[in-house]
């Protein structure tokens, strides 16, 4: 959820965040049954061990778990410590009709310097919806009189939903060459 409240910080408070980078964001969840049976489900066996596995498989890829067996149980064990209140709170949010960042994103030109967006490369659907996601902020920024200024956008090859951690040589290129530009 962090890219989404970077988003909603930047458009509340303009000019407080002078380079935004969004990492792995939906815009919204159109088919939100998943994610509402996932919380559900939780909430049925009053523990979060199954929600807990979909999400590392989600998160990240089998390869990187595989490779990293200490640091998957550690995260693993972190993600235990999530309430199911507190899991079925965040699912809430995330598939309100209210969370839509597609929303905001044009007021992004008025309120930022600049912005990026960064994706893992097997993260879902989430590379073909970010790039959608950068040009309407790439035109927000357009209808701000900023016509050129660009969005960037950067796929972190073989990273999942938390591409930092699949990838993070990568990860941190993108970043880096983003902060320096």
């Amino acid at each position: 959820m962090g890219g989404a409240t970077g988003m909603y910080v930047a458009v509340a408070r303009p000019g407080l965040v002078r380079k935004l980078i969004v990492c792995d964001c939906p815009t919204s969840y159109k088919d939100t049954a998943p994610l509402a049976s996932r919380a559900e489900a939780a909430y049925d066996v009053g523990n979060m061990d199954e929600a807990v596995e979909k999400t590392m498989g989600r998160w990240f890829l089998a390869e990187w778990r595989g490779w990293n067996p200490e640091e998957s149980e550690l995260v693993r064990a972190i993600m235990k410590t999530t309430t199911v209140d507190g899991f079925r709170t965040c699912i809430h949010a995330l598939t309100h009709e209210s969370f839509d960042v597609s929303r905001i994103a044009p007021h992004l030109g008025r309120c930022v310097e600049t912005a990026s967006m960064i994706v893992g490369e097997r993260d879902a659907n989430l590379p073909q919806t970010m790039a959608e996601l950068r040009d309407v902020v790439e035109r927000g920024f357009a209808d701000a009189g900023r016509k050129d200024a660009k969005v960037g956008f950067e796929v972190v090859p073989g990273a999942g939903h938390v591409c930092y951690i699949d990838n993070l040589s990568a990860f941190m290129k993108a970043v880096l060459g983003f902060l320096r530009s």
